[in-house]
């Protein structure tokens, strides 16, 4: 469930405790921001920092149906 671009992954209340803005630096409960840049938006690399252990996604631009099966999937 997303609401206002902030999601958590596993739907629940997350546990933060730490910050990334890049999904290479994301640990186990982090909060990853998915930033739109000047080539790509940060929502393609969600999945990523999902994967590496982000409990929170704050994300800015809305995600493709491409992008959440890969969330999902993570």
């Amino acid at each position: 469930r997303a609401e206002d671009g902030i999601s958590s992954p596993n739907n629940t209340d997350a546990c933060i405790e730490g910050l990334a803005f890049d999904s290479r630096d994301v640990k186990e409960n982090y909060l990853f921001f998915a930033l739109p840049g000047t080539h790509t938006t940060g929502n393609k690399f969600i999945a990523q920092a999902v994967s590496c252990g982000a409990s929170a996604v704050i994300f800015q631009d809305e995600i493709t149906q491409e992008e959440q099966s890969q969330i999902k999937a993570a």
